[in-house]
């Protein structure tokens, strides 16, 4: 086979095998390129499926390439913690690619992989893969949870707030939080709470800031879920964001239940698979999710009771499916696909 012609075959093979993946769970980063009279397959991927695809369908093309791609395993062999206020996760090592998904600070993340570049290809908590630039994280210390005790993991439960170097509200901060943060405390001072951050710094934020994340505050009442989405009110609209910098619809739901120890998946599709489904005519109640699009689930909301939701369109707001209410959404009403209920919350 003429070099010219097995490097096309390669590349549409390698291109089919990338085809039959859900990016969002899987990495595959695997080429081929042209090396010395012959081809060479290089690269790195989390699907032994995928690349045993490739490799039967240019075995059966009678592809003469070299096999440098490397099986990286699905769970990773590290645990890193987002040490900024918010890590982007890209879906390339670039911060000029596309925005996969955000962790914040205090979540751990998987490491799948490290050649010692800046960029670390990682998986998060809800299984989610990209690539988070080295700077944003820190590895994660195997006695940061448990070593002198009591040390309580604790939960930002405000919009932001800023860590500040010692108790006082006109000393420098070290760092701003966001909504859902987790931090370890480590100490109390009159209405003040010193936390150690993940990359070893240690700040003080204000108690009514934060909340231990031990489960005390038992099952949600749908109430308290709307409760939690209006902490949100005004944010701005960001494809891929999770945090109140910026944030997306099915990114805004995520954070909110998980703010009650309930999660769920990153994407509206994912979460409408979750939820059970309301039968057509039942009565929404709050914390309902609504769920929009096409062929499929491509957008969601929190209910509000009846037709008004809240959700993350422009920016995170409060609007209505009725046509005579000042707040109607054409676009929403003519899109609705169903509601559900996500199981965990209070009767």
């Amino acid at each position: 086979m003429d070099h010219p012609r097995a490097l096309e075959l390669a590349e549409r093979e390698i291109g089919r095998a990338r085809g039959s993946l859900d990016l969002r769970f899987d990495l595959w980063e695997v080429r081929a390129a042209a090396r010395g009279d012959g081809i060479a397959l290089e690269g790195r991927t989390t699907s032994s499926k995928a690349l045993d695809l490739l490799r039967e369908a240019l075995g059966a093309s009678a592809v003469p390439a070299r096999d440098g791609i490397r099986l990286l395993p699905r769970e990773g062999t590290a645990a890193w913690v987002v040490s900024a206020p918010v890590a982007g996760l890209h879906d390339r090592p670039d911060f000029h690619s596309p925005l996969v998904t955000q962790a914040i600070l205090g979540e751990r993340l998987t490491l799948l992989d490290d050649d010692g570049a800046d960029w670390l290809p990682v998986r998060v908590e809800d299984g989610y893969v990209g690539f988070a630039h080295r700077g944003t994280l820190a590895e994660a210390r195997q006695d940061r949870r448990t070593d002198r005790e009591p040390s309580p993991l604790i939960r930002i439960e405000t919009r932001r707030a800023l860590i500040h170097a010692v108790p006082s509200e006109t000393s420098l901060p070290v760092r701003e939080a966001v909504f859902g943060s987790i931090l370890l405390s480590r100490a109390r001072r009159g209405g003040w709470t010193g936390v150690e951050l993940p990359d070893g710094a240690v700040g003080w934020v204000r108690n009514e800031e934060c909340a231990p994340t031990d489960g005390s505050k038992g099952k949600p009442a749908p109430r308290r879920i709307v409760e939690t989405a209006r902490i949100f009110l005004g944010v701005p609209y960001l494809w891929g964001g999770t945090s109140t910098f910026g944030i997306d619809c099915s990114g805004l739901v995520q954070r909110v239940f998980g703010a009650w120890g309930i999660r769920l998946p990153r994407d509206a599709d994912l979460q409408c698979r979750v939820a059970a489904p309301l039968r057509e005519g039942a009565r929404r109640r709050e914390g309902d999710l609504l769920f929009f699009g096409g062929d499929r689930v491509t957008h969601v909301a929190v209910s509000l009771g009846g037709a008004q939701l809240i959700h993350a369109s422009g920016w995170v707001r409060v609007q209505s499916l009725r046509p005579d209410s000042p707040s109607y959404r054409k676009d929403l009403r003519e899109s609705y696909r169903g509601a559900g209920r996500i199981p965990g919350l209070d009767a």
